[in-house]
C-alpha cells in the first residue's frame, strides 16, 4: 500500500506510527528518489516522488533467531509473574520467548526475591541484564536489545 505522505497531516502520521509500535509493529518509510543524468554534462537531476510506507512484521523464524542470538551474547531478563510490564515485554517476542533467558525472581508463597535476582541486584522489574553489567530497567524495545548485544534485528 501507497500512502501520499505530503497529503496527510502531520499530527495524525505521528500518531499512527506510534500505535503502530506500540502495538507490536513497526514500519518504514522509503523515499523514492529517482536520477537523470541524461543529459550528457555535470548536472544531474533529482526528483523525489511521496515516500511509500511499508509494514515489516517480523517472521517467526526472525523473531525465533533474535531470541536465541541475545540468549546466547548473555542477556538476561528478569521478571516476576505478577508483573504486568513483565508480561508485555515477554509477549512481544511471542512464541520465540521459549528461547529468551528468562529468571523469574517471584518466590511462590512469599514475598522475598528469587535469590538468583537478589544476588544479580535487581531492584525492579522488568530487569534486563548484560554481559557488561549494565542494565536497561523496564521494557526494553528490539532495537536497545540489538545494540546492547549486536544481535540483528
Amino acid at each position: 500500500m501507497k500512502i501520499n505522505l505530503k497529503k496527510i497531516n502531520p499530527t495524525f502520521l505521528a500518531i499512527a506510527g506510534l500505535f503502530i509500535l506500540v502495538v507490536g509493529g513497526g514500519f518504514t518509510i522509503i523515499h523514492n528518489k529517482s536520477v537523470d543524468s541524461s543529459a550528457g554534462n555535470s548536472e544531474v537531476a533529482v526528483t523525489e516522488s511521496p515516500a511509500t510506507i511499508v509494514a515489516t512484521q517480523p517472521t517467526v523464524s526472525d523473531m525465533d533467531a533474535f531470541a536465541k542470538c541475545i540468549t546466547e551474547k548473555g542477556a538476561k531478563l528478569f521478571g516476576a509473574s505478577w508483573c504486568p510490564h513483565c508480561q508485555i515485554q515477554k509477549k512481544e517476542f511471542g512464541e520465540s520467548v521459549q528461547y529468551v533467558n528468562y529468571i523469574e525472581c517471584a518466590v511462590e508463597g512469599s514475598k522475598n526475591q528469587a535469590e538468583a535476582c537478589a544476588t544479580a541486584g535487581i531492584k525492579g522489574y522488568p530487569t534486563w541484564q548484560f554481559v557488561d553489567g549494565s542494565q536497561v530497567l523496564g521494557e526494553a524495545t528490539f532495537q536497545q536489545l540489538s545494540e546492547k548485544t549486536s544481535c540483528p534485528l
